[in-house]
């Protein structure tokens, strides 16, 4: 019997890492989270389980009412703040949508929540859950993993997604077979779907690349933090270095930190900032308002520049092209979408009709809209004092 202890990671802990190491350290330390924080991570979960109760049972599967039913045996309102209870009272919308254009018995779902475990090489094993496997008319395999997030991540970059890789070369070796893709699946968004297939080459480069980034793993001592756009809804914020100037933690919990000298002359350098912010956020208003009556004077006689002793004003005509995002996600097919990024790239799409289809090119002309656009460019002269 073989002796080696196999170093067991998941995506989530790949991907956990990869954001903040430090965060990584507090996951698999097993950290108590701030249940404040909490909210995506619970509202998925209820979305899943109520997805798994929907699919499980492909043979008799629950009707649209049972499974809402279900849903709402898996959260409370009582006690809950009204954000908390709106999100999951939009959940039910939710399901409803996407089980009315999935509906289960038409789904040939062959697994749903299913576990694996795979040996990456001969020390390291990748574990996960898969939320759906389906199996498709022409024998084809679909792995589907939901997203709760109202986000869609960038299509032309679906080829470097670890986690569809991973679910795609665990499931190639689990099913024997090559025909397997990977769907990240948008709930949120009627089901929106974005689908890929790794080549064995794109697969291999990124399993070297999650060998790196494990060894990356094994030598790290420090796990140091990295701040972003996450360390907002971080539910190890309370106890990350980063933030140790907001927060104590006392016997009673959480409290804000204790100001000693030092932290009171920050405090206060950071109370005029963010002064200064608001009050430019007010003028930033007036901006706006002031262009918009210039934008119209000047509209009104046909004219490109106004003077006055402080400066000048310039004006720029022009037009700005918008689409009705979900009649042309209706209207193109995945293919077409991959060359889009983020949910509508409006300048990618105006580029793309002429190579579209006769018929899909009708589509999309009808959904386009047009404005006409007056921009506003004040130049004051070099040296005036325009205090206010």
């Amino acid at each position: 019997m073989s002796n080696i202890l196999f170093m067991k990671f998941s995506y989530t802990k790949l991907d956990t890492y990869k954001q903040c190491p430090r965060k990584y350290k507090f996951y698999v330390d097993k950290a108590p989270q701030d249940p404040d924080k909490t909210l995506a991570l619970r509202f998925g979960k209820t979305v899943h389980a109520a997805l798994e109760h929907a699919f499980k049972d492909r043979y008799l599967p629950p009707s649209v009412a049972e499974v809402l039913s279900f849903y709402d045996k898996l959260w409370t309102p009582e006690g809950m703040p009204s954000e908390e209870v709106a999100q999951f009272e939009e959940g039910r919308n939710v399901l409803r949508g996407y089980l009315a254009q999935n509906p289960p018995q038409k789904t040939h779902a062959i697994a749903v929540e299913k576990k694996f475990s795979l040996s990456l090489d001969a020390t390291h094993e990748l574990i996960g859950v898969v939320d759906r496997i389906d199996q498709l008319p022409d024998g084809s395999f679909e792995i589907i993993d939901y997203k709760t997030s109202k986000q869609i991540p960038d299509a032309e970059k679906l080829n470097q997604n670890w986690q569809l890789a991973i679910y795609q070369y665990v499931e190639e070796k689990k099913l024997q077979s090559d025909r397997v893709r990977a769907s990240l699946v948008f709930v949120m968004h009627g089901g929106h779907k974005l689908t890929y297939r790794f080549s064995n080459e794109e697969l291999e480069k990124i399993r070297q690349e999650v060998l790196t980034e494990i060894r990356q793993i094994e030598e790290d001592t420090a796990f140091k933090t990295r701040t972003g756009w996450w360390c907002n809804t971080c539910q190890y914020q309370y106890c990350c270095p980063a933030w140790r100037h907001k927060y104590e933690i006392t016997e009673d919990g959480l409290a804000p930190a204790k100001p000693n000298e030092e932290v009171v002359s920050i405090r206060e350098k950071i109370d005029r900032l963010l002064r200064v912010v608001s009050s430019l956020r007010g003028l930033e208003e007036e901006e706006e308002q002031l262009k918009q009556l210039v934008r119209e004077y000047a509209k009104s006689q046909d004219l490109t520049k106004l003077y006055s002793d402080l400066g000048t004003i310039a004006i720029r005509y022009g037009k700005k092209v918008s689409f009705d995002v979900p009649g042309v996600i209706e209207a193109l097919d995945d293919a077409t979408l991959r060359a889009l990024v983020k949910t509508l790239d409006t300048k990618k799409l105006e580029n793309l009709i002429e190579s579209l289809p006769p018929d899909t090119k009708q589509k999309i002309l009808a959904l386009r809209r047009v404005e006409e656009t007056v921009t506003v460019a004040a130049r004051p002269k070099e040296g005036e004092d325009l205090a206010i």
